[in-house]
């Protein structure tokens, strides 16, 4: 073999390792999951939205100590998420949450982790606790089907789902329910 058909097979196959190091280390980074070692791709620290109905009165204010966008997750998550409804000629009820996703497409708001809904900013009235909840684009309909209690007055509840329609102030609860009157 020549001195320069050696140099460049030296040269190939320093190009290959690299190619195959450049290769190996991308499809590492492309395969490791959301979250690990990973940074979102857009943050924001205390965000505030306001919702308002075709009449123009606010109908919905939602806030949060922190919004994140992921990259390949079209929801933003939210950190511990604060809704506050509106509903005409009533008290407003306000939702919390340790976390929250908040759909791309308009969709419903996902609360989830330690959830608690409340009617009444005195904290008076009906309080509802579950680990996730669902929360449709309008704000008047929430739902779930993991488990669920609710107290009002010395009424107090526990079933395996709800559904409930804020401005009808109509909530029924689902499978496994029990209720007590102390």
């Amino acid at each position: 073999m020549t001195r320069s058909h050696k140099g460049t097979l030296a040269v190939a196959a320093v190009a290959t390792a690299a190619s195959l190091g450049l290769q190996l280390l991308t499809s590492r980074s492309v395969s490791a999951p959301p979250g690990v070692g990973a940074l979102p791709d857009l943050y924001m620290e205390q965000p505030h939205w306001d919702r308002f109905d075709a009449q123009g009165r606010l109908a919905a204010q939602l806030q949060a100590s922190r919004a994140e966008q992921w990259p390949g997750e079209p929801d933003t998550r939210l950190i511990e998420p604060q809704l506050k409804i509106r509903i005409l000629h009533q008290d407003h009820w306000l939702l919390q949450a340790e976390r929250g996703r908040m759909a791309a497409d308009g969709g419903p708001l996902l609360m989830e982790q330690q959830v608690v809904l409340r009617r009444g900013a005195a904290r008076q009235g009906p309080v509802l606790t579950t680990g996730r909840l669902n929360i449709a684009a309008a704000g008047d309909l929430v739902e779930t089907d993991a488990p669920v209690v609710l107290q009002s007055a010395n009424w107090h509840f526990t079933a395996g789902g709800l559904r409930a329609e804020l401005s009808r102030q109509r909530i029924q609860l689902f499978n496994r329910v029990r209720g007590t009157h102390e």
